[in-house]
């Protein structure tokens, strides 16, 4: 983005990073107090800029959870404001990545937010706890890509996020389960213009910057509008710092903020794998990141979703194929000498059989000549037993093995053995349902099946949504032979309340 106009003049209100470990065993004014009746605060776990967050007992539910608290000092019109934009913000939206909210309301001439309690350090914190602060790409990927599908869901609903950073990502530890980046803090989310009305908080004062330095996007540095391609540029530097273990400006760090906006609406960065040679970060991976560090918004990804899924084509084209075993020259000779002992195995004649043995090896009787006086033939009595006969019983040929018939699945109906591939995966479908927040309590999913025998699915009546790329992902790999053309409807019973 060419900025060549005169830089406008505005007053920045820096952010702080959510400590989440500040001031935990500090006394404080508000233990023990008691809010809305039911929510007693039982300590300080977390403290920043703008709120301080406790641990509280909900007297009703019989369970902890977190209470955003904002500082009296700054508890103007406008940030209270903000307080119940930031819980209608998170509201809106089912994740798994995102901090749920129970309610808000006020206290003392400050506001609050009630929240599900959360047991993990943010990001970064991990960080600055590991050698050389960062993380292996692939971990990095695994960690924040469900987060920006969260993001993507706030975008979805009109919101921009405006603060992202490792500061505002939550590392959620829960027990037998693995890391879950969870987004937090949307203090500063902005709704769209044309989700307000005269009930929304009102907007930044002009000349007034509400960000945080190291992670502004070009536009929120010169004081411009931001839209969700502002949070795909904080999420790209989230990520370079996350690979990297620095920002991309760090030569910048600690100098007048005016020369940290300047290098973000100016200055080219770092290329990511100069600025970590040793991480081994992929250039497919760079690039994409890089991508999304354009000064001009129209040169980024456009969403969040379309940043996560360049991640992951450029995390598949980094993973080599597996390999077959017999790829490898000391198998192939195995393979050989079984292949050699079998052939000799079947070349081998039979060996006789011992009855065949002991016939051919007796002797022949003489062959006696008729009695030409015998006129009759002497017929024996009912009583009496035929005479065992020497002779060998004629070989019988071997009966034929009585061969069921095989159940092939070309006779089967094809869209009934396609429905069996589809509800097994019921457990699928209901995490792509909590992920895309679709409400109700069914989904009705549709199935086509071309002549080849290649079966694609959507969610009916939404082909190109998050929940359709979602079902492609985890049902477009139910094959069958060739058929003709066909398409159903299958219907998935979803849940009606949200995993905890």
């Amino acid at each position: 983005m060419s900025i060549s106009s005169p830089r406008p003049s505005f007053k920045l209100v820096p952010v702080d990073d959510l400590d989440s470990g500040a001031d935990a065993a500090q006394s404080d004014m508000m233990i023990g107090r008691v809010i809305a009746g039911r929510y007693t605060i039982q300590a300080r776990i977390g403290s920043g800029g703008m709120a301080d967050i406790y641990r509280a007992a909900d007297a009703e539910l019989g369970v902890d959870v977190a209470i955003k608290l904002l500082k009296p000092e700054i508890a103007s019109r406008e940030m209270r404001a903000r307080m119940v934009q930031e819980a209608r913000a998170a509201a809106q939206v089912r994740h798994p990545n995102l901090a749920r909210v129970f309610g808000t309301g006020t206290l003392d001439n400050t506001a609050y937010i009630v929240m599900e309690l959360l047991e993990g350090p943010n990001l970064e914190m991990v960080l600055r706890a590991r050698p050389h602060e960062r993380l292996p790409w692939r971990k990095a990927l695994a960690l924040l890509l469900p987060a920006m599908e969260a993001l993507h869901a706030i975008h979805e609903r009109g919101y921009v996020h405006r603060d992202i950073k490792p500061g505002n990502i939550l590392v959620a530890r829960e027990s037998e389960c693995p890391a879950r980046a969870v987004v937090i803090d949307l203090g500063l989310a902005r709704a769209d213009r044309a989700l307000r009305n005269v009930a929304s908080p009102p907007t930044t004062e002009v000349g007034r910057v509400l960000c945080t330095p190291g992670y502004a996007s070009p536009e929120q540095a010169a004081g411009g509008p931001v839209d969700r391609r502002s949070d795909v540029y904080s999420l790209a530097i989230t990520l370079y710092r996350i690979l990297a273990g620095r920002p991309p400006f760090h030569e910048a760090r600690g100098k007048p903020l005016h020369v940290v906006f300047d290098h973000h609406i100016y200055n080219r960065p770092t290329r990511l794998v100069d600025a970590a040679v040793d991480a081994d970060i992929p250039p497919e991976i760079a690039m994409v990141i890089e991508s999304a560090l354009a000064k001009d918004p129209a040169a980024r990804p456009q969403t969040m979703l379309a940043f996560a899924e360049a991640l992951r084509t450029a995390a598949d084209a980094c993973t080599p194929a597996p390999r077959s075993p017999f790829h490898s020259w000391p198998y192939a000779i195995v393979v050989a000498q079984l292949l050699v002992l079998i052939l000799a195995w079947a070349m081998t004649p039979a060996p006789p059989s011992p009855f065949a043995t002991a016939l051919s090896s007796r002797p022949a009787e003489p062959q006696r000549s008729p009695d030409p006086s015998a006129s009759t033939v002497e017929t024996p009595s009912p009583s009496s037993e035929p005479p065992p006969s020497l002779d060998p019983p004629a070989p019988q040929p071997p009966a034929a093995p009585s061969i069921q018939p095989r159940r092939s699945i070309q006779h089967r109906d094809p869209s009934t053995v396609v429905r069996r591939e589809l509800a097994g995966r019921s457990a699928a479908v209901q995490q792509c349902a909590d992920r895309a927040t679709s409400s109700g309590e069914q989904l009705a999913v549709a199935v086509n099946i071309d002549a080849n025998g290649a079966v694609t699915t959507h969610a009916q009546g939404a082909a190109d949504s998050l929940i359709s790329r979602c079902l492609a992902r985890v049902l477009d790999h139910t094959t069958i032979p060739p058929t003709r053309p066909q398409s159903f409807v299958h219907i998935y019973k979803l849940r009606t309340t949200p995993l905890p």
